[in-house]
């Protein structure tokens, strides 16, 4: 039985569970681009009682070698063991290559930790990603996810202040048909670190888009950084909450 994972989308499985023994994963590389440390993320069905130790689990190439492996459990069967477990990976592939890759469950298995993963930090109002050459910095005050970003083009591993690579423009925001700007910089913002692991972490931001005379809509962000990458993935969501109509306009 094989898995394919598709690398391009970050997400892809064949929902087939699996017993506890080697699990053989394919990825494809379907875009006809060579990438580097390319991220996969995917799930893997478990039959109840097949494991129960989610750390407990590795992963090798074709030709034997450890690749670094963040796990984390999506969901448990009534006995406790792994019902689905979430894999994040990178993996290095030639343009339209297949790599293939078993999942080793068991004892047996041996987990290789990052020497230098990527580092979320949470002080007073104020939340940090560096994934190594990007640093991203989020405030409570508002969202802003675009405002504070630094790129470590020299490679020296500090972030100066000319390596700062955007401005403050007020984050991201909607119009009312009057033509008013609603910005997710301008009001409270509230940050939680969903994920926080050695290849993939993630940061959930939720608010209100606000004025200066009231709010439009509230938001919800989710950011992904990767570790060693200069770029993220983010998915942003407006909700309509607005309560004194039918239906609300917006540009």
């Amino acid at each position: 039985m094989k898995i394919r994972i598709f690398a391009v989308g970050l997400f892809g499985l064949l929902p087939v569970a699996v017993s506890a023994a080697q699990v053989p994963l394919t990825v494809e590389e379907p875009g006809g681009v060579a990438r580097t440390a390319w991220p996969v993320t995917s799930g893997v069905p478990f039959p109840q009682g097949a494991l129960r130790d989610a750390s407990a689990v590795g992963l090798r190439d074709a030709y034997e070698r450890v690749v670094p492996l963040q796990t984390d459990v999506l969901a448990r069967w009534p006995d406790g063991s792994v019902r689905w477990l979430l894999l994040d990976f990178q993996i290095d592939l030639a343009a339209r290559q297949i790599a293939r890759l078993t999942l080793q469950p068991g004892a047996q298995a041996i987990v290789t930790p990052e020497s230098t993963p990527l580092r979320v930090t949470t002080a007073a109002e104020r939340t940090l990603i560096e994934t190594g050459p990007l640093r991203i910095e989020f405030s409570r005050d508002g969202c802003d996810p675009f405002g504070a970003v630094w790129l470590d083009r020299n490679h020296d591993g500090r972030f100066s202040a000319e390596e700062r690579v955007t401005r403050d423009g007020g984050g991201l925001f909607v119009r009312d048909p009057q033509g008013r700007r609603f910005e997710s910089g301008r009001g409270p913002a509230e940050i939680m670190v969903e994920e926080s692991g050695p290849l993939r972490a993630c940061v959930r931001i939720t608010g209100r888009h606000a004025a200066e005379d009231g709010t439009l809509f509230s938001y919800v962000l989710r950011l992904h950084a990767f570790r060693g990458q200069p770029y993220v993935r983010c998915s942003y969501t407006f909700i309509n909450d607005e309560q004194g109509a039918v239906m609300s306009s917006i540009k």
